[in-house]
């Protein structure tokens, strides 16, 4: 699932916890905005930004985790 996907990659906190299993994105900083992540009907789609201190650490950890 994309929701815990990237709160693992990234340490987010995702709450899934309604009827639409919308997930609000809680990054537990004080930079950028909230975000959240959910279902499309005309499939998969994912745009985002995301600040991070070394790049190349996250992008190998994503490879790690499957991504």
């Amino acid at each position: 699932m994309l929701q815990q996907y990237y709160a693992g990659l990234f340490g987010w906190h995702v709450d899934a916890n309604n009827p639409m299993e919308y997930g609000t994105v809680d990054t537990h900083t004080d930079k950028g905005i909230y975000g959240g992540i959910g279902h499309s009907e005309q499939g998969p789609s994912v745009v985002f930004y995301v600040e991070v201190d070394d790049p190349q650490t996250y992008l190998d950890k994503a490879v790690k985790m499957g991504g």
